[in-house]
């Protein structure tokens, strides 16, 4: 039997068909409609909920405000259902000083497993940018879960929902005029999705991605609206082409110095380049850093709490674009730990004294979210030290420490330190923004840049923590506070 949902949305009201005992999540993602789903659909974290104003769903009772988690309902009336979120969206101004070929002129993209973020770059020289999540949350909030949504068919979806997301985004930005060139980076994964292309082969030993080299496509075949698009290469299935624009961006392949990128991410991406050497690993980290699987969590977009900080005793906190707050990204997460772990209110196990730490009055970071969080620090701390190590290096050799992703933008150094995700080291931190965005623009009416891209890509030693034992030994340790 098919019935008829009325989805609710933020300026819209939208009829679609659903057959009898349809997961309401998966009609949902079928049709537009992405709802996160940070747990990977276990119905564990409560993110997916939707509010049911008429029909009946088998599956899941609602609550007392009628909400349903919609990756355990199922169809089994007529129904209409309201969403007051449909991606988490926010405009924003880079200010790049990234410089591009002059009279350049297209958009560059960068693909995060929990942010969408989107530059148009004018003649002019101008720039305009669009941040969302990415819709693909709705099968999980890092990539593993997305992979394993792959194995079981959801390829073709999972690359409608960021084809759909990004040409929302262009039209955003440039309306109906059609820029010439798109230059896409981003995470092996999210660009093997995007290419529809399955992923699964990254999901298993040994790990192979299906491509790593640049792929260039028409506008047109995508269904976005822009002539051409430039996929720029990557390294590894972990190591995307994220880190080769950064490594671009930052000019770490030209430097005589010692210097350090850490990516932070679902995946943290790592490079250290040893006077002209480039190195690079990654680290698990999780959701944790991006706010996907916090109780409160939520991406670096508008609404979002960025920073925490003790003011004479009150709890002070800043927003990001000053929207009246709807969760907590990363960075304010870390602000938020740091400032528990200086009042006491963590022991070095990551015990809590009380369940939850209120920052205001709906939002707060749980005894869960630390456990979350202790997983993800201590993946990225001690892939830094393990990755370090291995070159040969100690932490005071390097010179100068970059810290990119949406994260790296608006995090606290001190307070990474305070709470363990970065280690200790006497060189100069540098907050480095999302330097995968600002390498995609650098190649924009540029093919050289592109090309230069490609060296980068196969002169970079990647080094495999699997099965390393000073990591896995560090990774122990720096669970604790």
């Amino acid at each position: 039997m098919i019935y008829k949902i009325t989805v609710t949305a933020p300026g819209s009201k939208t009829v679609i068909s659903a057959a009898q005992n349809a997961v309401l999540a998966d009609v949902l993602c079928e049709n537009g409609f992405a709802v996160p789903a940070a747990c990977g659909r276990r119905g564990i974290c409560n993110k997916c909920t939707v509010k049911v104003l008429n029909g009946f769903f088998n599956g899941d009772t609602p609550d007392e405000n009628g909400m349903i988690r919609s990756c355990k309902a199922k169809i089994a009336s007529d129904a209409e259902i309201s969403l007051d979120f449909v991606n988490g969206t926010g405009l924003t101004d880079l200010s790049s000083k990234t410089k591009a070929a002059k009279n350049a002129c297209g958009i560059a993209v960068d693909i995060g497993t929990t942010t969408v973020a989107a530059t148009y770059l004018k003649k002019d020289g101008s720039t305009k940018s669009v941040s969302r999540l990415n819709p693909q949350s709705a099968y999980g909030a890092d990539v593993i879960s997305r992979i394993e949504a792959c194995s079981d068919g959801k390829t073709d979806i999972l690359c409608a929902l960021i084809r759909r997301c990004i040409k929302e985004m262009v039209l955003t930005l440039c309306g109906e005029q059609q820029p010439d060139e798109m230059v896409v980076s981003g995470n092996a994964t999210m660009l093997h999705l995007f290419c529809s292309v399955s992923p699964v082969s990254m999901g298993v030993y040994p790990f192979e991605p299906v491509f790593t080299s640049t792929r260039i496509y028409s506008g047109k075949e995508m269904g976005i609206p822009v002539k051409k698009i430039t996929v720029l290469p990557g390294i590894s299935a972990f190591v995307g082409s994220d880190i080769v624009s950064g490594i671009y961006a930052l000019s770490l392949h030209k430097t005589n110095n010692r210097a350090f990128l850490a990516d932070l991410g679902t995946n943290g991406e790592l490079v250290l380049t040893d006077r002209g050497r480039l190195y690079c690993t990654s680290a698990a980290a999780g959701p944790a850093l991006e706010g996907a699987c916090m109780e409160c969590g939520t991406g670096g977009v508008a609404g979002a709490i960025d920073s925490v900080y003790d003011e004479n005793g009150k709890i002070r906190f800043t927003v990001i674009e000053n929207k009246s707050p709807s969760g907590i990204c990363g960075a304010g997460i870390v602000d938020t730990v740091s400032l528990m772990l200086e009042k006491g209110l963590i022991d070095e196990t990551g015990a809590t004294e009380n369940e939850r730490f209120y920052i205001c009055d709906d939002i707060y970071i749980s005894q869960s979210d630390i456990r979350q969080f202790q997983l993800a620090k201590s993946a990225i701390c001690s892939g830094i030290e393990t990755l370090i190590q291995t070159v040969g290096l100690c932490e005071n050799d390097i010179d100068d420490f970059y810290i990119a992703g949406g994260l790296g933008y608006y995090m606290n150094a001190e307070s990474a330190f305070n709470c363990g995700i970065l280690p200790r080291m006497a060189c100069r931190v540098h907050p480095a923004g999302n330097t995968s965005l600002s390498g995609a623009l650098m190649c924009i009416g540029s093919e050289s840049t592109v090309r230069d891209m490609e060296k980068i890509a196969e002169s970079c030693t990647h080094i495999d923590l699997g099965g390393n034992p000073s990591f896995n030994e560090r990774f122990m340790n720096h669970m604790f506070f």
